[in-house]
């Protein structure tokens, strides 16, 4: 099977998501979000194809790839130009003139949002980014293969004209912008604040509007629009992150979801438990395990190390200074599970072990105590 086979399977079947105020289209077919423009627009981009300043180009597609594309033995020669390229033939798009970028989650998952002010019309598209080919998830049986990674995926149309440095500028703007909502959402521990590397913009298109008379001359002295631009982006990406992690704020009131930023498994905790007194019981171990993970207090508690071990990691707090404030809270842990410590427990704390080894060894001994 060849690349062309594969993407050109189906007729495409065109949804309007979107009409801007100077006639952008913002339509969606077969998984690929298609921008199209009227006349001319300056565009500056990371695309793959037809990438970096040009005034030439006349649309901007996002494209979820099947998943076999990069994937099935006989597909392999497939590079990213040629998957865009020819889906850029398929919706009768000249390839020598579109950009694109691609996208590892479904696109009706993406973030399409438009303010405007003083006459100027912002409009930001997220989506997720595409992640490495050995990077892939598995989300079921029948979807075995999705790319999608934690970066994202910016297109931003201005509506207006703006000089080239400042087509660089807004680059800067919505990259910073995209990036305060991960900031935000890693102090809320949403995201793992050990990945922040990945949480980069995955690819970038700025949009602006040619020969026409709502010109700014530089952005630097229109505030407004600035923020305009920066409050647009930060919506969009709040809602593809929404999006693509729908359970993340209430899958994490748990202690065990928590632990898995630091690959700590339950298997790890009854490993754990194993030299402690005790049943060795693994059934009733994982029942006791279960349900101290939903106890709220136990939860702060677990939380309040958890982010003295980000403080840390960030060089924000001192190393020594983390860990006796960690074994502080770690030491009245059992307590607020009703439990008083013995000598087994104290024994556990004077080893000079990381934190979150010592944390590993406190759950398991609540739960393991909490079976006798």
């Amino acid at each position: 099977m060849c690349v062309e086979e594969l993407v050109m399977a189906e007729k495409p079947d065109f949804h309007l998501y979107s009409r801007t105020t100077h006639g952008e289209e913002i339509v969606s077919a077969d998984d690929t979000i298609i921008i199209r423009f009227p006349s001319i627009r300056s565009v500056l981009s990371t695309s793959w194809i037809n990438g970096g300043y040009r005034e030439d180009v006349s649309a901007v597609i996002i494209s979820h790839p099947p998943s076999q594309t990069f994937t099935q033995p006989d597909l392999k020669r497939v590079t990213v130009e040629s998957y865009l390229t020819t889906i850029s033939k398929k919706f009768q798009l000249d390839p020598s003139i579109t950009s694109g970028l691609l996208t590892g989650a479904p696109v009706k998952d993406a973030a399409i949002v438009t303010h405007s002010m003083n006459g100027i019309e912002i409009t930001a598209v997220a989506t997720s980014g595409f992640g490495k080919y050995d990077d892939h998830r598995v989300k079921s049986d029948d979807e075995p293969m999705e790319f999608f990674s934690d970066a994202v995926n910016i297109v931003l149309i201005i509506g207006a004209e703006i000089p080239d440095h400042d087509m660089v500028r807004a680059v800067t703007l919505a990259a910073e912008a995209k990036t305060n909502v991960f900031m935000e959402l890693m102090k809320q521990h949403r995201l793992d604040s050990r990945k922040s590397s990945a949480y980069s913009t995955d690819g970038i298109v700025i949009i602006a509007q040619k020969n026409l008379e709502n010109t700014l001359k530089n952005l630097k002295e229109y505030a407004d629009i600035e923020d305009l631009i920066k409050s647009t982006v930060n919506e969009a990406t709040r809602i593809i992150l929404e999006r693509i992690y729908p359970d993340r704020n209430t899958v994490e009131q748990n202690i065990l979801d928590r632990l898995r930023r630091f690959s700590i498994t339950e298997e790890d905790i009854f490993e754990k438990s194993l030299s402690m007194q005790g049943p060795g019981d693994k059934g009733a171990f994982f029942s006791t395990l279960h349900d101290i993970a939903k106890q709220p207090s136990l939860l702060a508690a677990v939380t309040a190390v958890i982010h003295i071990m980000d403080e840390i990691r960030q060089n924000l707090v001192p190393e020594e200074a983390g860990k006796i404030a960690a074994r502080k809270i770690l030491r009245v842990m059992p307590e607020i599970c009703g439990l008083m410590p013995d000598q087994e427990f104290l024994f556990l704390l004077r080893s000079d072990e990381p934190i979150d080894s010592h944390l590993e060894k406190i759950i398991a001994w609540i739960a393991k105590k909490k079976i006798s």
